[in-house]
């Protein structure tokens, strides 16, 4: 994962990302603030409307962390500018399926439907 490490993360305009002490990350945008301890042994640096992580050492267990944190922070800027959301494809006939989600107003049911279902 050293090579998805070394990839830098694009800030977007109006997304703020703050690296506190012990690498705790956070990142406000328009839909909403993520907060996360990455691991210490990581350095993470803002530059040029950018984030860089950057390892200490070539051990396979850096590498690792590398990936690991770079990825941690991209995807907590995808959360926070585009939010997440949950494709299922549906195959098979005539099954009764259910979805439900922590909030009740999202319920959703499906007789025998094969097509895309989108889940909100």
């Amino acid at each position: 994962m050293s090579r998805i490490g070394r990839l830098p993360v694009a800030i977007p305009a109006g997304v703020t990302v703050e690296v506190a002490e012990n690498n705790v990350v956070t990142v406000k945008g328009p839909k909403g603030t993520l907060e996360r301890e990455l691991p210490v042994e990581m350095t993470i640096k803002e530059e040029d409307g950018h984030i860089i992580v950057t390892r200490p050492n070539d051990l396979k267990k850096m590498k690792s962390l590398h990936g690991l944190t770079r990825t941690l922070i991209n995807n907590m800027v995808i959360g926070v500018t585009e939010g997440y959301q949950k494709v299922l494809e549906v195959n098979g006939g005539r099954n009764h399926i259910i979805f439900h989600s922590q909030d009740t107003s999202n319920s959703f049911y499906c007789s025998g439907c094969p097509q895309e279902v989108t889940c909100h």
